[in-house]
């Protein structure tokens, strides 16, 4: 995936979460060109038990240039265990 920005503008990024099965997306990796903006949030499609929702992540493009914007879907006290899924975007800012 590829998103195009200005510098200024907010990018909001809405992965498809369900923190009930202990699984939490992660920023593992973005650079100089973005900043992170507030906490990130997690959106519920449901208020019963078990049903999963939306976790969103919202960066400032603070400077020209490409960047890429790594995601990875984890269980934080399991260690040497690959992520359950991972998303990567790549950004563009003019």
């Amino acid at each position: 995936m590829v998103a195009y920005l200005t510098v200024g503008q907010v990018l909001e990024c809405r992965l498809e979460a369900n923190p009930t099965t202990g699984f939490e997306w992660q920023v593992v990796q973005f650079g100089g060109n973005l900043k992170s903006v507030g906490p990130d949030e997690y959106v519920r499609r449901s208020n019963m038990v078990g049903f999963g929702g939306t976790k969103i992540f919202r960066f400032n493009a603070v400077k020209a240039g490409i960047e890429e914007l790594k995601f990875e879907y984890l269980r934080a006290w399991e260690k040497g265990i690959p992520p359950g899924a991972r998303y990567i975007l790549r950004v563009n800012i003019k």
